[in-house]
């Protein structure tokens, strides 16, 4: 006799069962729909806050290119100045190149056997003069004095050159009077002071000469100190006696930028980001905050509570100072290119940015 393998079930067992599989069907479909109706709100509202994200990315780059420059034979610009009708390239060892602003045409340009670093130009009574940072690896190196008064025509007045020396950073500040000091950078030795009486025409190597003992690629300088930066991260504040006063060693990396004005010492710190400190007491400086643009910050500046930031990676930031603690980032621009020097000039609202080989770009 065959075995039967069917299931007997009573027609109340059956009906109890449809009955209470029946509940927990529903019961575990409602829960279902809950949880797919939160699943689908939260979505949403992530969907709605990362198109709110983009949005507000694409609100940032607000920069417009108003004009750019770019040399025709690989001409690297290593450093510049602007002004409302010029701007005036270091070139290098492609000389020293005036442009008309803002249409970035040639006006006039000087080449030598020196290598152009960078340039400080600064109008006096007597006329507009352009002081360039000279040297090279197998050249003298150190000032040219220069009259650009005559726009179309570069005259190099005066000049003190030497051996093993390589200015590669400059700055200009007057005390008043006929004389301007000139404070050049050398990498290997620290820095140069000159002086020059545009009333005379004498350049001279200023009243104490500069320090020769710290090296420093980068400075700058308000009335009261000098600031020399070197490519390792140490940053030196002395008076304009050549007294040292401190030296700034917060956990720097790689120094490429050096930024100061009455109380605020502003560092372009290539791994570490905008490193801030307040130097109102220079011998007893203080960290204040680090900005890190997680790329490589090139060059950095500050106006008005603003900082401009040209960086690797990102590109050229803005970002706004509300407070010693608090950092919003306003603009960005970024084309791929790499920059590495900034200028603002406040009287036309522009930004000029340099990227070497890449050339020039006016932003607005």
């Amino acid at each position: 006799m065959k075995k039967s393998w069917a299931f007997k079930i009573k027609p109340a067992e059956l009906a109890g069962f449809i009955k209470k599989y029946w509940k927990e069907t529903v019961f575990v479909g409602s829960f279902t729909i809950l949880i797919l109706a939160i699943f689908f709100a939260v979505s949403v509202t992530n969907s709605q806050l990362k198109e709110a994200e983009i949005n507000s990315k694409i609100n940032l780059i607000k920069y417009n290119v108003v004009q750019s420059w770019r040399g025709t034979n690989g001409e690297v610009v290593k450093s510049f100045q602007a002004d409302v009708s010029n701007v005036y390239l270091a070139l290098g060892d492609d000389g020293f190149l005036i442009l008309g602003n803002p249409d970035l045409k040639q006006k006039s340009s000087l080449v030598t056997n020196l290598s152009i670093n960078d340039v400080a130009v600064n109008k006096t009574a007597s006329g507009t003069l352009a002081f360039l940072a000279a040297g090279g690896i197998e050249t003298p190196g150190g000032l040219l004095v220069c009259d650009i008064t005559d726009i179309t025509n570069i005259r190099v007045i005066n000049s003190i050159l030497e051996t093993n020396v390589i200015s590669e950073n400059i700055k200009t500040f007057e005390h008043g009077g006929n004389v301007i000091d000139i404070i050049a950078s050398d990498k290997d030795k620290g820095f140069i002071l000159y002086s020059y009486d545009f009333g005379k025409n004498l350049l001279s190597t200023g009243n104490f000469g500069g320090r020769r003992d710290f090296p420093g690629e980068r400075i700058d300088l308000n009335k009261n100190i000098i600031c020399s930066v070197s490519k390792t991260g140490a940053v030196y504040l002395f008076n304009w006696r050549g007294e040292l006063l401190s030296t700034v060693s917060n956990a720097l990396s790689m120094a490429n930028s050096v930024y100061l004005d009455e109380e605020t010492l502003i560092i372009g710190d290539r791994m570490g980001g905008v490193v801030i400190y307040n130097i109102a007491d220079p011998r007893n400086y203080r960290y204040i905050i680090n900005y890190n643009t997680s790329g490589d910050t090139y060059d950095a500046s500050e106006l008005s509570n603003s900082i401009y930031i040209a960086d690797g990676i990102n590109g050229i930031l803005k970002i706004r100072r509300e407070k010693f603690s608090d950092f919003t980032l306003e603009k960005q621009f970024n084309d791929g290119a790499i920059y590495n020097k900034l200028y603002y000039l406040a009287e036309k609202g522009e930004l000029f940015a340099g990227c070497g080989k890449d050339g020039l770009r006016i932003l607005n």
